[in-house]
């Protein structure tokens, strides 16, 4: 897998805490679906950052995130 992205994925605040997703987060994310089809991959994406902006819906950046199976 190939994954190209934005930096407001992981810039976006939410969690317990109200604080930013971060690049560590991010590759967790990855590193746990990687190996699912895309479809799923793209479903666990969003229902992610759902679930991390939960307090607060509105976004403070663009997010884009795009996977290439290789």
């Amino acid at each position: 897998m190939l994954y190209v992205f934005s930096d407001g994925y992981i810039d976006q605040f939410g969690g317990e805490r109200d604080r930013k997703f971060n690049l560590k987060n991010f590759k967790n994310l990855f590193l746990k679906i990687h190996k699912l089809p895309l479809d799923e991959q793209h479903k666990k994406v969003e229902e992610t950052m759902k679930k991390w902006m939960k307090n607060d819906p509105n976004q403070i950046d663009d997010m884009l995130v795009m996977g290439v199976k290789i």
